[in-house]
């Protein structure tokens, strides 16, 4: 059974819930994927009618998606590619297990068994890459392009070739997206918002720095977030993590709806 207290949920039209779980997979898969997700539950469009939907998806760690792709994590920045295009015929079964599944823990392997059977045994990252994506991820300023090549033995041409190809972005804007996602942490767990303290904390140059930059990556800024993220704790929501009857632990792998009624 799954505590109660790991419990997200989010309202939908009338009634209805809308339930988010989350599994942290263990090795060899972890060290490239985060967690797996899901939404699950059912939405109402009249009062005896209401459709069964459950999206399903895998959140790898920076880098950890290329040894899954079949092609440079590059190439597939921004657009929306079908899953099917990188993994031919094999996709549309997955998705048929999917939707044949009856419970959580049976999706979860399922996405399990997709990617250990992909995983190459023995695949590394780039020493060009595993170590800046260190070093980014530990210094609050984080290293330039040149001292990081440099660092490497790498031409700075070079080492933004390797590290896009299997990060999906060149160094300079994943280390703005860490620098974002170290603000976000910072709001959200602050009971008063020091913008300044919180621009100097992150490494940015001033208050306004940080906004133009927070707006930039994220189309609202910190305020407006923060309060967002308010109105968010007010539903109190929390998650659910790790069932202990499953081995396991942004790609959306399926969205699936189907008709039922209401009694």
């Amino acid at each position: 059974m799954i505590p109660s207290n790991n419990r997200r949920e989010y309202p939908l039209r009338l009634t209805e819930r809308l339930m988010y779980l989350t599994y942290k997979p263990k090795p060899p898969l972890s060290k490239f994927v985060d967690s797996f997700w899901l939404y699950e539950g059912h939405e109402a469009e009249h009062k005896t009618d209401a459709e069964d939907i459950f999206i399903i998806g895998v959140h790898f760690k920076p880098g950890g998606a290329f040894p899954f792709l079949g092609l440079p994590a590059g190439d597939l920045a921004d657009p929306h590619v079908n899953l099917e295009t990188l993994w031919g015929p094999s996709a549309g079964r997955l998705r048929e297990r999917l939707c044949e599944a009856r419970t959580t823990a049976e999706r979860f392997q399922l996405l399990h068994e997709a990617l250990s059977s992909r995983l190459c045994h023995g695949v590394e990252q780039h020493y060009a890459v595993s170590a800046p994506l260190e070093m980014f991820g530990k210094n609050q300023a984080g290293p330039t392009v040149r001292e990081a090549a440099k660092y490497l033995g790498l031409s700075q041409r070079r080492f933004i070739q390797v590290f896009k190809a299997e990060v999906g972005m060149i160094p300079k804007l994943f280390s703005r997206v860490q620098r974002f996602q170290r603000v976000r942490t910072l709001i959200e767990q602050m009971e008063s918002s020091d913008w300044i303290d919180i621009a100097m904390e992150c490494g940015y140059f001033d208050q306004s720095h940080l906004i133009r930059e927070f707006h930039e990556l994220s189309g609202i800024s910190p305020a407006a977030y923060l309060r967002q993220h308010d109105r968010f704790l007010e539903q109190d929501i929390h998650v659910k993590n790790n069932p202990p009857s499953v081995y396991l632990n942004q790609v959306n792998f399926i969205q699936y709806k189907q008709k039922s009624t209401v009694t």
